[in-house]
């Protein structure tokens, strides 16, 4: 299967990478495994009659050790640990993904999907940013993205996503590169909040199908949070979006989030899909991993029980400086 084959009409995508099964427990990393896999994944929203089963991609690669579906559509929760067609299949969790259409006006989305007094939040929000001295910066040209990363590369550093998840911009050559690659190719997005010329919030958006953007890496400075830096960013981007009238969706990625539930339009399950050649090795992974899952989850139950979870994350964000 190559990349860009059309399977039951849905766009799907792959190349051989190193998967990462990250072990958490609540919002900190305590280490993640890499392995080497064929990953697949498919662009968002998707048809209703997109029923592809992961399964199904392991035709041609029986010898891997691992073939992954990345965030694959799913109708319903599925077991966490089962074995198929000789190997072990194992969905750490599943998750709503959230999307939104870029069709029509900005205002026409803004009156449609908000009530009045979350769009009046919202506005004070951006009001009193502006106010603050945020300027909102969009980049696309290549040149233009290549100056965004300079600046969104050293805040990302600052940024929860990194300290706490290994989940920040990558600062390689590698993957500056692929996004100056795709911005000759007029695929990607990058969007910048400055505070007296000081980068506070970033967005690093790209599009595999020149139909749907995908919000992929977010992040802001943790001194500027009371300017609600984030939620002013990505209002000020959908304007653009809407403006521009480039892309048809903006998928905000697998996972919960309250961002996601107020300014999408849509959701749909998915789940990452491990298939792992079925040896003792690769069992003790995947049962490694659901116990620490399981773990996790029994202390977070028990801190919000004794309602103090709230303020230990935010203890433990600002002793990291992540707050």
């Amino acid at each position: 299967m190559q990349p860009g084959t059309v399977l039951t009409q849905g766009r799907v995508q792959s190349k051989t990478t190193h998967a990462r099964l990250k072990y958490l427990l609540g919002e900190f990393l305590l280490f993640e495994l890499r392995m080497q896999a064929r990953a697949y994944w498919t662009s968002f929203p998707q048809v209703d009659d997109f029923v592809m089963a992961p399964e199904e991609l392991l035709t041609g690669h029986a010898g891997c050790e691992a073939v992954v579906a990345v965030a694959w559509p799913l109708s319903a929760p599925q077991r966490c640990i089962s074995f198929t067609h000789g190997h072990i299949r194992y969905v750490p969790s599943v998750t709503p993904r959230f999307f939104m259409s870029l069709a029509g006006s900005f205002e026409e989305y803004l009156s449609t999907n908000f009530q009045s007094k979350t769009r009046k939040n919202i506005s004070r929000s951006v009001r009193l940013a502006q106010e603050a001295g945020a300027v909102f910066t969009a980049y696309r040209s290549a040149d233009e993205i290549g100056r965004f990363l300079t600046g969104a590369v050293e805040l990302s550093k600052r940024t929860y996503q990194t300290k706490m998840l290994n989940a920040g911009l990558p600062n390689s050559e590698e993957f500056r590169s692929h996004a100056l690659k795709l911005a000759e190719q007029d695929r990607i997005r990058g969007y910048l909040l400055h505070v007296q010329n000081q980068p506070v919030a970033f967005a690093y958006c790209e599009s595999a199908d020149d139909v749907t953007l995908y919000y992929s890496t977010i992040g802001y400075h943790p001194q500027y949070a009371n300017l609600s830096p984030g939620t002013v960013l990505l209002y000020c981007l959908l304007k653009e979006l809407f403006k521009e009238q480039r892309f048809r969706w903006l998928d905000f990625g697998p996972g919960a989030a309250q961002y996601k539930s107020i300014f999408a339009t849509s959701s749909q399950l998915c789940g990452d899909v491990y298939l792992l050649r079925n040896n003792p090795k690769n069992l003790a992974i995947v049962l490694a991993h659901t116990s620490v899952e399981s773990i996790s989850a029994a202390m977070g139950k028990i801190l919000k029980t004794a309602g103090v979870k709230r303020l230990i994350q935010k203890t433990l964000r600002a002793v990291s400086g992540a707050r």
